[in-house]
């Protein structure tokens, strides 16, 4: 099993153009997460792309026409934030951080989409401060200065395998 699953849509990457994400798509990542015994809780994308799901509409009279409902609820539970971003209830979450240039062929504006359980993420983190005086042989002490130097390790894992999934190379419609 692999650490991050990879979502297959229904229109692949290939060629000069990336991935195409059908409705029925983002239903993969619940499957796929809770067949490796995880509990989904969500998805990571960069804004453009949630605010085109929630644009996104089936068709109505003919095929393509795009005439119909709303293919994804932004409905809240009861429960919820007023401000949280959802689609069909799972809570989606959105970054800049999340990478808007991947490459498929000639086209270069391609993004990803990852679902998961994100509280099975693990973020580890170590800070350390160090204060240089005049014995490096550098020039602090002559000027009367000191120097600080701030140092930051950061590690990230994922506590059990195959509850994250990804879809790379994806269009941002």
């Amino acid at each position: 099993m692999a650490v991050i699953a990879t979502i297959t849509p229904t229109t692949a990457a290939s060629g000069n153009t990336g991935a195409i994400l059908a409705e029925g798509d983002v239903y993969s990542f619940p499957s796929t997460i809770e067949e490796a015994n995880g509990q989904f809780e969500g998805f990571l994308t960069v804004p453009s792309m949630y605010y085109a799901l929630l644009k996104r509409r089936v068709d109505a009279v003919t095929a393509a026409d795009g005439k119909g409902a709303f293919a994804f609820s932004p409905f809240r539970a009861l429960g919820d934030a007023v401000a949280q971003k959802n689609i069909n209830g799972y809570k989606v979450t959105v970054s800049n951080q999340v990478p808007k240039n991947r490459v498929q062929g000639s086209s270069t504006n391609n993004t990803v989409l990852i679902g998961g359980q994100f509280s099975a993420c693990i973020l580890a983190m170590f800070g350390a401060m160090e204060f240089a005086l005049g014995t490096q042989g550098d020039t602090p002490f002559v000027y009367d200065q000191t120097w600080v130097r701030a140092i930051a390790t950061a590690d990230f894992g994922i506590k059990w395998l195959g509850t994250l999934a990804w879809i790379d190379k994806l269009q941002r419609i």
